[in-house]
C-alpha cells in the first residue's frame, strides 16, 4: 500500500520536485514542477536542462555544476513560468551516487515567496524607522542625531590630517512673518524649497541639517579658514535669495548665520555646538534683521507695520 501511495504523494506535492541524470536530462518532474515552469510532462522529460530551464540555467549553474561533483547545494533563486509568473524558491540540489559514481541530482524546491516578500516589508520598515529617528520628517535633511554624530567623525578626522571644520548656524530671516500671513502648509513647502536650494549649493562632504522651525545647522569640512567658510555660507545665501512666488507676490528670502571654527573657537563637539550659537546670537544683536524685499510687496508692509 505505501508503495503505491508515495509515488502519488511526491507526484502532487505542493513543492517543486525532480531528477536529472548525469547528462543533464530531466528523467522526472512532479505536477507541481510543470506548473512552475509552465510546461507539460512531455515538454520535461527527456530534455536537456538548458531547454527546460531557459534563462534560469545559467543563474544556476554554478550550482549544478557544484551538484555534479557531488557538493550538495542549497539556495535561493527565482523561476519564472512561460506565463511570466516568478517565484522565489528556496532550492536543494542532492548528488545521487551509487557505486561511487554520481548517477544524477535530486531536485527539491520550495516557494518562499511569501516569505520574502514579508521579509522585505520588515526590512524596509526598519529602514523607515532609523530614517525617521536620524532625519527630519518634513526636508528629509539629518536632525540633530545624526549631525552629532557626523561632528564627532569630523573632529576626528580634522584632528588625523589637521585640517579645520565650520558649524554654520543658520536662520531664515523673517520666516515667521511669511509663516503668520500664510499660514503653515504655505510655511512648510517654503522650508522644504529652501532646503532644497541649500542642499543644491553644498559639497558631498558638507552636512545641512534642521533642527526645528526655520533653524539650520552645515558641517563644512574642510574649509582652511573662516575666510573659506564664509565664502560657503555666501554661496548658500546667493542660492536661497532666488525669489520665491507665493500667488501673485514674491518673496526674496534672506538668511542670518553664525561660525564656529573647530579647533580655533572649540575643542569638543558641545564647545563647538554652543559656539556656532552664540555667534548667531552675535550676529543677529548687530544685524538690522530686515527682510530684502522689493519696495510696496505686502510681506514687507505687513512687517513695517508690525514693528
Amino acid at each position: 500500500m505505501q508503495n503505491k501511495i508515495l509515488p502519488k504523494l511526491v507526484q502532487n506535492l505542493d513543492v517543486l520536485v525532480g531528477y536529472w541524470d548525469n547528462k543533464e536530462n530531466c528523467t522526472y518532474a512532479n505536477s507541481t514542477h510543470c506548473e512552475w515552469l509552465g510546461k507539460s510532462n512531455e515538454e520535461l522529460i527527456g530534455n536537456s536542462l538548458q531547454d527546460v530551464l531557459g534563462p534560469t540555467y545559467q543563474q544556476v549553474h554554478g550550482q549544478l555544476r557544484a551538484a555534479y561533483t557531488g557538493e550538495r547545494q542549497e539556495f535561493e533563486h527565482e523561476i519564472k513560468s512561460t506565463s511570466g509568473m516568478v517565484r522565489i524558491v528556496l532550492a536543494t540540489y542532492a548528488p545521487y551516487v551509487e557505486n561511487g559514481e554520481i548517477q544524477g541530482i535530486f531536485v527539491h524546491a520550495i516557494d518562499i515567496s511569501r516569505f520574502k516578500s514579508r521579509e522585505n516589508e520588515l526590512r524596509n520598515a526598519k529602514n523607515r524607522a532609523e530614517h525617521l529617528a536620524t532625519h527630519d520628517p518634513l526636508t528629509g535633511l539629518p536632525n540633530r542625531v545624526l549631525l552629532l554624530d557626523r561632528i564627532e567623525v569630523a573632529i576626528f578626522l580634522a584632528d588625523r590630517n589637521k585640517e579645520v571644520l565650520a558649524l554654520v548656524r543658520i536662520d531664515i530671516k523673517e520666516f515667521r512673518a511669511y509663516s503668520d500671513r500664510y499660514g503653515h502648509n504655505a510655511a512648510e513647502k517654503l522650508l522644504v524649497e529652501l532646503s532644497t536650494r541649500m542642499k543644491g549649493s553644498l559639497r558631498n562632504s558638507d552636512t545641512l541639517t534642521r533642527l526645528g522651525d526655520d533653524q539650520f545647522i552645515l558641517l563644512a569640512q574642510g574649509v582652511k579658514s573662516r575666510q573659506m567658510a564664509e565664502m560657503v555660507v555666501e554661496r548658500i545665501a546667493s542660492r536661497i535669495s532666488i525669489p520665491y512666488q507665493f500667488g501673485e507676490e514674491n518673496y526674496i528670502p534672506s538668511i542670518i548665520t553664525g561660525i564656529a571654527l573647530y579647533p580655533d573657537d572649540a575643542s569638543s563637539v558641545e564647545e563647538l555646538m554652543g559656539q556656532s550659537d552664540q555667534a548667531l546670537k552675535d550676529e543677529k544683536d548687530t544685524s538690522q534683521n530686515q527682510l530684502k524685499l522689493p519696495h510696496g510687496n505686502k510681506i514687507n508692509e505687513l512687517i513695517n507695520s508690525e514693528a
